[in-house]
C-alpha cells in the first residue's frame, strides 16, 4: 500500500465513523424521511400527470393528498369492519370447531390428552384457556414495567409521536419541491455527462417504478381474490385470511405459504378435510 493511500484511508476513516455515528443517533429521523421519500416516489407520476393536464403542481398535491387519503381511510374501515364481524361469527362457531377438532384428533392423540369424548375436549380447551389467563398478569408485569419506564420519559415519547405526524409534511414539500431537487442534484453534474446521467437515471427510474407499481397491485388483486375465493366455499375468516395473504405477498412465496397454511387450518376446522369443494 503506497503512503498516499494509507494516509487516505487514515483521513476517511474517521469520516466513516463520524457519518456512522450519525445515522445510528439520527436512524428515526431518516427513518422518517426514507417513509416520506418512498411515498413521494409512489404518488409523484400521480401529481406529474395532473400537472400535465393544466393544473398546478400546488393543487394536484393538494388533489393526491385527499384522493390518498379517502381511499386508505375507506379501505382501513372496511377492513375493521369486516374482520370485527368476522372474528365475532368465529366465535359463535367455536362448539363446531371444538367438534371437528375432535374428529379429526387421531385416537393415540386423543387417548395422550386424556380427551376421549368432545366435552372433554371442550374442559381441556376452557382449561388451557383459564390457565393462560391466570398467567397473563406474570406475563404483563414486564410489559407494565416497560411501559412505566418510556411513560416516564415523555418528551421522548412526545418527539417521537410528532416525528411520525410529520411525515405528511415531509412528504407535502418533498412533492412540492421534486423538480427543483432534481434541477439541483443534476447541477452538480459535468454538462457533458448529462445526458448519459439523465438516460441512466430514467431508465432506473422506469424500471423500479414499474417494479413497485407491479408488485403492488399483484398484492391488491391477490389480496381480492384469496379474499373472494374464500369467501365463495365459506372459509371463515376470509378477507383476514385472504388480505394478510395478499399483504405478505410482497415477499415472494411467504404470502402464498401463510394463505395456504392458515386456509387449510380453517378447512380442517370447519369441514373435516381440506379439499372441501
Amino acid at each position: 500500500m503506497t503512503k498516499s493511500a494509507k494516509i487516505l484511508i487514515g483521513a476517511a476513516l474517521p469520516l466513516v465513523i463520524l457519518a456512522a455515528a450519525v445515522l445510528y443517533y439520527s436512524s428515526a429521523v431518516f427513518l422518517q424521511l426514507f417513509i416520506a421519500f418512498a411515498l413521494a416516489y409512489i404518488l409523484n407520476p400521480a401529481v406529474e400527470y395532473l400537472e400535465r393536464k393544466g393544473i398546478k403542481r400546488l393543487y394536484g398535491i393538494m388533489v393526491v393528498f385527499c384522493l390518498a387519503i379517502v381511499v386508505c381511510g375507506a379501505f382501513a374501515i372496511f377492513l375493521v369492519v369486516s374482520i370485527t364481524g368476522e372474528f365475532s361469527s368465529m366465535q359463535l362457531n367455536l362448539p363446531a370447531y371444538v367438534q371437528h377438532l375432535y374428529e379429526i384428533t387421531p385416537a393415540s392423540i386423543k387417548g395422550y390428552l386424556g380427551v376421549e369424548t368432545s366435552d372433554k375436549l371442550a374442559l381441556r380447551l376452557n382449561e388451557l384457556f383459564l390457565q393462560a389467563r391466570s398467567a397473563a398478569p406474570d406475563l404483563i408485569k414486564p410489559l407494565l414495567a416497560f411501559l412505566q419506564k418510556a411513560l416516564t420519559s415523555t418528551v421522548a415519547v412526545l418527539l417521537a409521536l410528532l416525528g411520525y405526524l410529520i411525515i405528511p409534511v415531509y412528504l407535502f414539500y418533498l412533492l412540492f419541491d421534486l423538480p427543483q431537487l432534481k434541477a439541483f442534484l443534476e447541477s452538480y453534474i459535468p454538462e457533458r455527462f448529462r445526458p448519459v446521467y439523465a438516460a441512466k437515471l430514467a431508465e432506473v427510474d422506469a424500471v423500479l417504478s414499474g417494479f413497485v407499481r407491479g408488485q403492488l397491485s399483484v398484492c391488491a388483486i391477490l389480496a381480492l381474490l384469496y379474499s373472494l375465493g374464500l369467501y365463495l366455499i365459506g372459509i371463515d375468516l376470509a378477507i383476514a385470511i385472504g388480505t394478510l395473504a395478499g399483504v405478505t405477498f410482497i415477499i415472494p412465496y411467504v404470502g402464498t405459504i401463510v394463505g395456504i397454511f392458515l386456509s387449510v387450518v380453517m378447512a380442517l376446522l370447519k369441514f373435516n378435510d381440506i379439499l372441501h369443494p
